[in-house]
């Protein structure tokens, strides 16, 4: 009975307690506090290089040097008397243009002699004076061995020997053609070395040869 009386007095008091809490007081439910995950967004940062302190270095000035030259006074210069120089004359008749005339009478060839052998001649020219030029073979005025009278050497008569195959000596033989055989060469006389006026002459010389050697001398021809 006392456990009853216990019982329905204990469950009065519940009662009691329950009516004197106040009815908008809740407990909590759940006693653990709720934390939200942290967001980290990487921070970028741009890092731009320190410009260099040095200043750029700078050319030197250099002021051009201004020689300095001395006062001087002009000085007249003397006139130059210049030569007037002519026209040329090309008229063929003009005397100006033809080589000077002698001034006295010229050696001419009063003879002509030749000796001939079986395989060389021997010429002796004669003149009317004192013959001062040049005699040489025709073709080979440049080889002294080929001028058989020299400059200057002051006679009136030479004698001169042509060999076969020098200085232009040769042998001809046409007989099997009913030709002839014969040495031949040709000789000029000239008045100055190294010019050909139209007072030079040349002359062939040949010796024919018919079973026994016979002599001619061609006739007077102009240099070439």
């Amino acid at each position: 009975m006392d456990k009853v009386n216990q019982f329905v007095s204990g469950s009065a008091s519940q009662n009691i307690n329950s009516q004197a809490i106040p009815a908008y007081y809740l407990p909590p439910t759940n006693t653990r506090p709720t934390f939200a995950p942290a967001i980290f967004a990487p921070v970028t940062r741009s890092i731009q290089p320190a410009a260099p302190l040095i200043p750029a270095p700078r050319p030197p000035q250099v002021q051009p040097l201004q020689p300095t030259l001395p006062a001087t006074n002009p000085v007249p210069l003397p006139a130059i008397n210049r030569p007037v120089i002519q026209p040329i004359n090309t008229d063929p008749n003009n005397m100006l243009l033809m080589p000077p005339q002698p001034t006295g009478p010229m050696p001419t060839i009063s003879n002509l002699d030749v000796q001939c052998g079986k395989e060389s001649m021997v010429v002796t020219v004669v003149f009317t004076q004192v013959f001062s030029g040049v005699i040489y073979a025709k073709g080979f005025h440049t080889r002294q061995e080929c001028t058989f009278v020299q400059l200057n050497s002051g006679q009136a008569s030479y004698t001169f020997t042509l060999v076969l195959n020098q200085c232009g000596t040769q042998f001809i033989d046409e007989l099997g053609s009913g030709g002839q055989a014969y040495l031949e060469n040709t000789v000029v006389i000239q008045m100055e070395e190294g010019i050909q006026e139209v007072w030079d002459t040349s002359r062939q010389i040949r010796c024919l040869w018919k079973g026994q050697l016979d002599k001619t001398v061609s006739a007077i021809f102009g240099v070439d």
